[in-house]
């Protein structure tokens, strides 16, 4: 998969070891930093993440039209790089750490990616990856180790019917801060089916001084 490498940037070799569980053969791509220790309210990148993942149990109240806004300017990033593709690709959103049934369950990264794929008709969405049961973020759960990309896919499930048709596949999230969660989809999806090329587009990466306090999911578990 080809993009226009001035937007977004390549996660390569030079900051490749700051994403534990990426290796050379992934090809990863954001567009902007995120900060993390920082806060939210930090600069307009935090934000933009923080109202973002701003959780269902806002809505109605008076800083709801803060997501709202920050799914649409996720769509617009989003729909810069998607209508430069000249080749049809599936892109597929990784789940957030909720199931389906659960009430709480934010499809924000679905919403985005439908609108900046409105009209372009070299990209199919397809919602087919979800996960089966809650999961607990790791600074909630103790001591308790990490799931591996390994572990976090045996809990997760792929809805292919129909078939991914396209040789291309992107998986979309919004931050990647050790890729586990991209490995683990990526490694459902190449059970499944061994000839696809699969790529990884993130609104940001996250830096930090140290790893040991945060995990795929933590971030979403922040407010």
């Amino acid at each position: 998969m080809q993009f226009d490498m001035a937007n977004p940037q390549s996660i390569d070799e030079l900051i490749l070891s700051d994403y534990h569980y990426l290796d050379e053969e992934d090809k990863c791509f954001f567009f902007h930093v995120y900060l993390a220790n920082k806060g939210y309210a930090f600069n307009e990148y935090n934000q933009l993440i923080g109202n973002f993942k701003k959780k269902l149990d806002r809505k109605g109240q008076f800083d709801w039209k803060y997501k709202q806004q920050a799914i649409k300017k996720v769509a617009s990033i989003l729909r810069g790089t998607l209508e430069t593709i000249q080749t049809p690709v599936t892109v597929i959103p990784i789940p957030p750490s909720l199931c389906k049934t659960d009430a709480m369950y934010d499809d924000r990264m679905l919403k985005a990616l439908q609108l900046a794929s409105a009209g372009l008709k070299n990209i199919i969405v397809r919602d087919i990856i979800s996960i089966e049961e809650n999961r607990e973020a790791s600074h909630t759960n103790g001591k308790k180790p990490r799931l591996s990309p390994q572990q976090l896919q045996q809990l997760l499930t792929l809805e292919d019917n129909p078939h991914i048709n396209t040789k291309n596949v992107i998986l979309v999230d919004d931050v990647i801060t050790t890729g586990s969660q991209f490995k683990a989809c990526k490694g459902l999806l190449l059970q499944e089916y061994d000839n696809i090329d699969i790529t990884g587009l993130f609104i940001a990466r996250t830096q930090h001084d140290d790893f040991s306090d945060f995990d795929d999911e933590d971030l979403d578990w922040l407010m």
